[in-house]
This record gives structure tokens, C-alpha cells and sequence, in this order.
């Protein structure tokens, strides 16, 4: 789930300094303001109970609204299309 979260701010962070939309850049920030402290907290939990179990690896774009390793590369290149988002 960690690594979920981590995943959730590279993604705000690139709409934060990318995106058009008032809205989208509001979200980014609300999402930004949340994980961070929900890394931390998960990862003390962590820590305290012996880190993580034995897990199989698995495709992150295979959870809903989850951005593939080659999905967020392609939006880390310059000249990528910004997004309007809503309004």
C-alpha cells in the first residue's frame, strides 16, 4: 500500500506543476497533503510489527485508477499534454 501511495504523489506532483485546471491542481495538492502522511504512518506501522510480509509482485496499473511504470514515464517526458481536467 506504500508504494500505492508513493505512486498517487509522483502523479500529483506532475499534475501540481503540469496541469491547467484550477480543480485538477487543487486535487493534486489535497492528494499530496494526505499521502504523505499516511506513508508515514503506515510505515511506523510497519517498523513496529516486523516490516513487511513475503509478497508477490504485481502490475500497479492492475489496481483501478493506478498508473503503470510506463503510463507515469510517459507523462514525466517534457511536452507531454497537459490535462484541462474538470471544471
Amino acid at each position: 500500500m506504500v508504494e500505492h501511495h508513493q505512486r498517487a504523489l509522483l502523479m500529483s506532483g506532475l499534475a501540481a506543476k503540469r496541469a491547467e485546471s484550477k480543480w485538477l491542481k487543487g486535487l493534486a495538492d489535497r492528494i499530496s497533503a494526505s499521502q504523505g502522511p499516511e506513508i508515514t504512518t503506515m510505515s511506523a506501522w510497519l517498523k513496529a510489527n516486523g516490516g513487511m510480509a513475503e509478497h508477490s509482485a504485481h502490475e500497479h496499473g492492475a489496481m483501478p485508477g493506478t498508473a503503470t511504470d510506463q503510463q507515469i514515464a510517459e507523462r514525466e517526458r517534457p511536452g507531454v499534454r497537459r490535462s484541462s481536467g474538470c471544471s
